[in-house]
């Protein structure tokens, strides 16, 4: 966030494909390599019967899209701690992603129009509609899967930090 403000205060424009450029040049090439060792080691430690999950979990996670592959896939995050999937930690990740490829258009369009301070409370509602949207799933009987998973529902962390990061470029 910090970033996208300042590159707005010191150009007057976001560059969203060099923001989403530099991204990808930092996470993908460890991706492309992570997908590849598990891949070969799969095809000899893997039973064939499981190769399948774990080539739409490798499907899913170079989409950005894992922690939405483990919700609908059916089995259970806490089930998995005996058996798990060698690319199971890949949730984090998507969610991390997720967020870098909307935030940005959050962000382009509020500095646009009302300036960091606004979209330093944007960040602090969403947090709060995030924690909200956990508690009152996890009231509602939502599966802990989803609740820990879900992108709206884990984004509070991560745009808490959006806020805090609005609030220290507003105070120099």
């Amino acid at each position: 966030t910090a970033l996208l403000v300042l590159e707005r205060d010191g150009t007057g424009r976001i560059d969203l494909r060099a923001f989403w450029g530099r991204r990808a040049r930092r996470l993908l090439p460890a991706l492309f390599a992570m997908l590849t060792v598990v891949g070969i080691a799969a095809h000899s430690q893997v039973l064939p019967v499981a190769r399948q999950q774990l080539r739409g979990a490798g499907l899913a996670t170079l989409a950005y899209v894992a922690n939405w592959y483990a919700i609908f896939s059916g089995n259970g995050y806490w089930d998995r701690a005996l058996a798990p999937s060698w690319l199971e930690h890949t949730w984090s990740l998507a969610i991390e992603e997720q967020f870098y490829v909307l935030w940005p258009l959050v962000a382009l369009f509020v500095l646009r129009r009302a300036g960091v301070r606004r979209l330093g409370l944007v960040a602090l509602l969403g947090a709060a509609a995030s924690a909200g949207l956990m508690i009152v799933g996890s009231f509602a009987g939502v599966s802990t899967e989803r609740l820990y998973l879900g992108t709206d529902t884990r984004g509070a962390a991560i745009l808490l930090g959006a806020w805090a990061a609005c609030l220290a470029v507003t105070s120099h």
